[in-house]
């Protein structure tokens, strides 16, 4: 890499090496809802995407639930744009 950027969670005043959790009283499903797609008015298609550990139910709070968020967000924008032809393996 040409580049690369650390980050200081800990000393982050707002953020202090925090993660996401479900709150009291919430559900697995929580974790489904944060990740869906948001579809654009009138065509159905989704515009925006969201990836991270917040939006992975099996592996919430990882890295490794964030890398695979970012493979199945990966995967749904193919599927959209390109047709569903790529198959991307995540364990």
């Amino acid at each position: 890499p040409k580049e690369s950027l650390v980050t200081r969670w800990k000393s982050d005043p707002f953020a202090r090496g925090s993660y996401s959790y479900v709150a009291v009283g919430a559900t697995g499903d929580d974790y489904d809802i944060l990740g869906r797609p948001v579809e654009y008015p009138g065509d159905k298609i989704p515009r925006v995407y969201f990836a991270g550990e917040h939006t992975n139910r099996n592996y919430p709070a990882t890295v490794h639930g964030s890398l695979l968020s970012g493979l199945r967000e990966a995967r749904r924008i193919a599927d959209t744009f390109l047709g569903s032809i790529y198959e991307i393996s995540a364990p």
